[in-house]
C-alpha cells in the first residue's frame, strides 16, 4: 500500500506471473503483448466489485521465455495494432523534420475505420516524386522548436553578464566598446525591471490584502503572515536610526529586496473582511467572487436609489440627508445574500 493506506497499483507482468503461476528470479524478464483494440486500451485494468472486491480484467497476453529466446522470428496476429502503430509513430515523426513541410504529415500511415465494413484498415500509402523527396532544414514543426543561432547561441543569458560585472572583467573575444555599450543597455534594462517587478508586487499584494478574512486577521494580529501573502513577501523588523531598537514591521519582497509597506498596511481593509465574513456565513462558504457580485448588486441598487423620483415633481436631491440614508438603508434591505 502507499502513504495513504491505498492500495499500490497492480502491474501487467505480476498479474501475468501470478496467472500463469510462473517461478521468476531476480533479472527475469517478463515478455507480453497488449492485446486491446484502441490506442487507449492498457494493459490492465481493475475494476472495484459492489462487495468491495475488485476484478483485475487483462489487456494483455503472456509470451513465453522460451519461444522468444529460441525462436528469433517468433511472431502474433493477436495484438493491439492501433496502439502499437500510435507508438511506431510517435517515434518516428522527430525524424520526419528532414522533409518539406508539404509531405511531412503525408508520409506516416495510420489506421483508420472503413466506412463500408466499419473495421479498422490501414491508410492508403502515399508517393512523392524525386523533387519532393529533397530534404530540407531550417523548417521545423513548430517555429519555437528550431534554435536561433544569435538568440540561443550568440546572445550571453543575464546569468553570464553578471558573473562578468561581478568580476569586473571583459568577457573573452568580446569587444571592448561594444561590452561597455552592452553593460550600460544590460544596468539600465534591470533597473526597470527592477522596478517593474516591485510595483506588480505592490499591485498583487494589495489583491490578496483585499481578500483576507478574519482568520487571516487572526494571524496577522500575531505577526503572522497567511500562507497567501508569504508567496510575495516577508517580515521585517524596523530599526529606530539612531537607538538601533525595533520601532516597527515591514513587508519586504521575497525577490527584491525592498519594502513594499508598513506592516499595519494590512488593517486597510479589516473593516471590508468585517462585513465579508458576516456574508460568508450567510451563504454557509468563503466566496470572494460572490462577494464582489454582491457588492456590484448593492451598488446597482444605491445608483437606482439616487436617481429614482420619489413622487411627481419630488427627486431624492429634495430630501433632506436623514431621508436619503433611510431610502438607500431600505434597498440594500431588500439585497437578500446568497
Amino acid at each position: 500500500k502507499n502513504k495513504a493506506g491505498n492500495p499500490m497499483p497492480r502491474q501487467a507482468h505480476m498479474e501475468l506471473v501470478l496467472q500463469h503461476d510462473l517461478n521468476v528470479n531476480i533479472g527475469d524478464t517478463i515478455y507480453y503483448v497488449n492485446t486491446g483494440t484502441t490506442k487507449s486500451t492498457g494493459d490492465i485494468k481493475t475494476v472495484k466489485l459492489p462487495n468491495g472486491g475488485v476484478d483485475v480484467i487483462m489487456g494483455c497476453k503472456l509470451i513465453p521465455t522460451e519461444e522468444v529466446e529460441n525462436n528469433p522470428n517468433l511472431t502474433t496476429d493477436e495484438y493491439n495494432a492501433p496502439k502499437y502503430l500510435a507508438a511506431f509513430n510517435t517515434r518516428i515523426k522527430p525524424l520526419l523534420v528532414c522533409f518539406n513541410p508539404e509531405i511531412r504529415n503525408n508520409i506516416l500511415i495510420n489506421l483508420v475505420k472503413d466506412r463500408k465494413t466499419k473495421e479498422l484498415v490501414l491508410s492508403e500509402k502515399n508517393y512523392f516524386t524525386d523533387s519532393e523527396c529533397v530534404l530540407t532544414s531550417g523548417q521545423p514543426f513548430n517555429p519555437e522548436d528550431q534554435d536561433d543561432v544569435t538568440l540561443d547561441l550568440m546572445t550571453m543569458e543575464d546569468k553570464e553578464v553578471e558573473f562578468w560585472l561581478r568580476v569586473d572583467k571583459i568577457p573573452n573575444h568580446i569587444d571592448e566598446n561594444y561590452w561597455v555599450k552592452f553593460r550600460e543597455d544590460f544596468i539600465v534594462r534591470k533597473k526597470q525591471e527592477r522596478i517593474e517587478g516591485i510595483e506588480k508586487d505592490k499591485e498583487n499584494l494589495v489583491k490578496l490584502i483585499e481578500q483576507l478574512t478574519l482568520s487571516d486577521y487572526d494571524l496577522i494580529s500575531s505577526s503572522i503572515l497567511p500562507k497567501q501573502l508569504e508567496k510575495i513577501v516577508s517580515i521585517t523588523p524596523k530599526f529606530d536610526s539612531n537607538s538601533k531598537t525595533v520601532i516597527g514591521l515591514d513587508l519586504v519582497s521575497n525577490k527584491w529586496g525592498e519594502i513594499l509597506f508598513d506592516y499595519q498596511f494590512l488593517y486597510e481593509f479589516h473593516d471590508d473582511a468585517v462585513l465579508r465574513d458576516h456574508f460568508y456565513v450567510s451563504i454557509g462558504e468563503v466566496n470572494y467572487d460572490k462577494w464582489l457580485a454582491h457588492t456590484l448588486i448593492e451598488e446597482d441598487i444605491i445608483e437606482e436609489v439616487l436617481e429614482k423620483p420619489i413622487e411627481d415633481n419630488l427627486t431624492i436631491d429634495s430630501i433632506d440627508s436623514e431621508t436619503n440614508r433611510e431610502n438607500i438603508q431600505a434597498a440594500l434591505d431588500c439585497v437578500s445574500f446568497y
